[in-house]
């Protein structure tokens, strides 16, 4: 790569097929990305393509590719989907630096700012939270969210109810409503 550089040959793209991750490998657990630190580029990217992102307070975001001719619009295509089209062209067309954690909690892109001794266990919480929950509906609702964002209403509907309908019968489906009934939490085998 550094030798095309210094010949001013294009540099092909790293991969040509950018997506997020759960789409591209058909990764349907939740991904949860800890920030702290600075988070430019590819490491904007990979933080992006994660469902959740916790941000230290000192953290900072940035996509500086305008700035240098560079690529990127594969993978930023995507982040319109996380903060919309307003604040995706801010971040990107001006490649104005970095932005405070604060800022990309403000847009959108960060879901929750906390300080730095505390980013790991707060990272640690949510993904221990998301164990007790249903690992099926989990899947579903992910691959519903996902999917359905391209769809129109009633192809997402239809997609939503094909997913609803193989929980039917399942013995977690059945623990969850006597749990339910029982007021007790429910102890899920993903079955």
């Amino acid at each position: 790569r550094a030798e095309k550089i210094e010949r001013g040959e294009p540099i092909p793209p790293m991969d040509e097929r950018w997506m997020p991750l759960s789409e591209r490998f058909e990764l349907w657990k939740p991904t949860i990305a800890a920030v702290n630190g600075i988070a430019v580029a590819g490491g904007f990217m990979y933080a992006m393509q994660c469902d959740i992102r916790i941000a230290a307070e000192e953290a900072e975001f940035g996509v500086p590719e305008v700035r240098w001719n560079r690529g990127g619009a594969p993978w930023m295509s995507c982040l319109t989907r996380i903060i919309g089209l307003g604040h995706a062209l801010e971040l990107c067309l001006w490649g104005d630096g970095l932005i405070s954690a604060q800022r990309a909690y403000e847009i959108g892109f960060v879901n929750k700012v906390v300080s730095q001794e505390n980013l790991m266990e707060e990272a640690m919480a949510w993904a221990e939270r998301m164990l007790t929950l249903a690992p099926r509906a989990v899947m579903n609702i992910k691959q519903a969210l996902y999917r359905g964002y391209y769809m129109n209403p009633l192809e997402g509907e239809a997609l939503s109810w094909a997913l609803e309908q193989n929980l039917q019968g399942m013995e977690d489906s059945l623990e969850g409503a006597r749990a339910f009934v029982e007021k007790r939490p429910p102890v899920y085998k993903n079955r």
